[in-house]
């Protein structure tokens, strides 16, 4: 993973063979980038959050369970790589690891698969001093459950899971939490495919995969999920479809 930096931003990138130089280039907006930062040799599906100065990065991917990585000076110096999976079972994990961050707290996300099965359920890790010390991993699901992509604003955190219903099928869904991840619901709607969340004032926003085609969907709520004010198509339905999106809200701004 390879971090490239500037005053207000920081991009997270997985490279693999490329002329780093070409990469750490000014843009006519005024944004400066500096030299891009390797932070470790492992392949990866990187995660990244800002808190303040504080930057913290995770990944799934490579030898290293849960990998974890802060800079707290904007991204100018990174502390030493640890592993927050203190545990010396051979516990596997799920595809995505996310860490998301508001004013007060940090929270890393994640999937472990049980030892000796395919149960895999989703967990939890929160710190309250910018990523110094953390709590005791805390799961989340009791059922099979696979994570997505996550949201935070203030305590409240939206992820998109996919759930195995009682037919054996897993099945995408919305959980939220509003009180800072203590406990947590599940939308009643199944979704599409390719959920991306994004929270803003008293609004749940979401991108998805529309079933009906092949194309990206926009959908609101006030409620978290439970029920939905407006489903639209923004691709343009030109029989080529779309996919995976992104997603993000500020204020009134999505």
């Amino acid at each position: 993973a390879v971090v490239a930096r500037c005053a207000s931003l920081c991009l997270l990138l997985n490279f693999t063979l490329i002329d780093y130089t070409a990469v750490a280039q000014d843009t006519s907006c005024g944004i400066i980038w500096h030299e891009p930062v390797v932070l470790a040799y492992e392949y990866g599906l990187p995660s990244i959050a800002a808190q303040g100065n504080t930057v913290h990065v995770t990944w799934f991917g490579g030898t290293i369970k849960l990998p974890y990585i802060r800079s707290t000076n904007e991204g100018v110096q990174w502390d030493t790589l640890r592993d927050l999976y203190n545990y010396s079972d051979s516990a596997s994990y799920g595809w995505v690891n996310t860490v998301v961050a508001n004013a007060q707290d940090t929270y890393l996300i994640f999937n472990i698969t049980e030892t000796g099965t395919i149960n895999t359920f989703l967990y939890m890790l929160k710190s309250s001093d910018y990523g110094t010390t953390w709590d005791t991993i805390k799961r989340i699901t009791n059922i099979y459950t696979f994570l997505r992509d996550v949201s935070i604003k203030e305590d409240t955190i939206a992820a998109s899971v996919s759930i195995e219903t009682q037919h054996g099928y897993a099945w995408p869904f919305m959980m939220t939490s509003t009180d800072a991840g203590n406990s947590w619901r599940v939308a009643p709607d199944t979704l599409g495919d390719f959920v991306k969340p994004a929270l803003s004032d008293g609004t749940l926003h979401i991108t998805l995969n529309a079933d009906e085609y092949p194309e990206i969907a926009y959908w609101k709520s006030y409620d978290l999920g439970f029920t939905w004010q407006v489903k639209t198509i923004l691709s343009t339905i030109d029989n080529h479809g779309s996919m995976i999106s992104s997603i993000a809200a500020s204020h009134n701004r999505v």
